[in-house]
């Protein structure tokens, strides 16, 4: 649905999220990491983003 609404309106849409669904359609990704009480934002690959996600979602409850 992002996807549809983005390229019939030209729109762009950011969005936070741990689905794959949503990361495997985007344009770019980023990831936040933090060092030191300082953010930094950068582009990441598409498989990167993934395997993060699979990672998270391996640590839940524990």
């Amino acid at each position: 649905m992002v996807r549809r609404l983005a390229d019939v309106t030209s729109t762009q849409f950011i969005t936070t999220t741990f689905h794959p669904e949503l990361v495997k359609v985007a344009d770019k990704v980023y990831g936040v990491t933090q060092k030191n009480e300082v953010s930094r934002v950068n582009v990441v690959t598409m498989d990167e983003a993934l395997d993060f996600i699979v990672h998270d979602q391996s640590h839940k409850g524990k």
